[in-house]
């Protein structure tokens, strides 16, 4: 039966104001315990202010990438996602149980069109996804969407939308082929709903 282990942060990265990165170092003796398909999450197990806290994050790297990343949305009054956007620092350590989840990708070797729907925080998995037919489905295509509101409400200034990880997201357009198509009747139906 798999077990938690003490990983150290590798890096700490700011993704928008109210979202951090986390990248962990994986020792050589568990790079296999560790490996992992697109779309799976890691649980991470705390010590908060005497409490144990755990929490389920998707990873957002892809499996070939040789990172190992999440990321955490700051939520009001959450205990672990307040102490990872706040005080967590590269060098420290957290323990975190090895890959799971059954929403993966298997990549296949011919020509495929794909597409994905994400919100908020929901993006994680799909970036990891996206990530991997990139680079390993030199024919395939992806095509993922995302609600506007949504991704205004949860991540960003009320100025103007930035998504999380909009620095991992910018370079997949570039290779035309993967485009992000907003879904504006979305929004639209949602401000309808508030009058």
């Amino acid at each position: 039966m798999s077990t938690f282990h003490k990983l150290k942060i590798k890096e700490i990265i700011r993704e928008t104001p109210q979202a951090v990165s986390i990248s962990f170092d994986i020792p050589s003796e568990l790079q296999q315990e560790y490996k992992f398909k697109a779309g799976q999450y890691i649980t991470i197990k705390a010590d908060v202010d005497g409490k144990e806290l755990r929490r389920a994050y998707s990873l957002c790297s892809a499996p070939n990438s040789e990172e190992f990343k999440v990321t955490v949305k700051e939520v009001e009054g959450g205990k672990f996602s307040v102490l990872a956007n706040n005080s967590l620092q590269a060098g420290d350590i957290l323990e975190v149980h090895p890959p799971e989840g059954k929403f993966v990708l298997e990549p296949s070797t011919s020509a495929k069109t794909y597409a994905a729907f994400a919100a908020g925080s929901g993006i994680t998995p799909v970036l990891s996804i996206i990530k991997t037919v990139l680079s390993e489905e030199s024919k395939s295509r992806f095509l993922p969407y995302r609600s506007v509101l949504v991704l205004r409400v949860l991540w960003t200034r009320p100025s103007r939308p930035t998504p999380p990880l909009a620095a991992s997201i910018a370079p997949l357009t570039v290779q035309n082929r993967c485009t992000f198509m907003d879904l504006p009747h979305v929004r639209w139906g949602l401000e309808q709903k508030k009058k």
